[in-house]
């Protein structure tokens, strides 16, 4: 389940959600406005219950994935 603990509206969120196999997870996202488009910032805080490295591999490989899906949908400023 996610859990906002701050949401700006067009501006980003930042979510603190209970996470299975995670002690802390904190996931802070920006939308910044640039010349012809938009920024969009990943910001995450997180300490896995066990396997450290492989967690943060993986998590690492979501978001690169989520990134690039999005500027498949989206475009990427040049």
């Amino acid at each position: 389940m996610l859990t906002f603990s701050s949401f700006e509206p067009g501006f980003g969120f930042v979510e603190q959600s209970p996470m299975t196999g995670m002690r802390r997870w904190q996931h802070e996202r920006r939308i910044d406005d640039v010349p012809g488009g938009c920024r969009v910032t990943d910001m995450l805080n997180f300490q896995p219950g066990m396997f450290p490295g492989l967690t943060a591999q993986l998590v690492a490989l979501f978001f690169h994935h989520r990134h690039r899906r999005l500027r498949r949908m989206f475009g990427e400023i040049q």
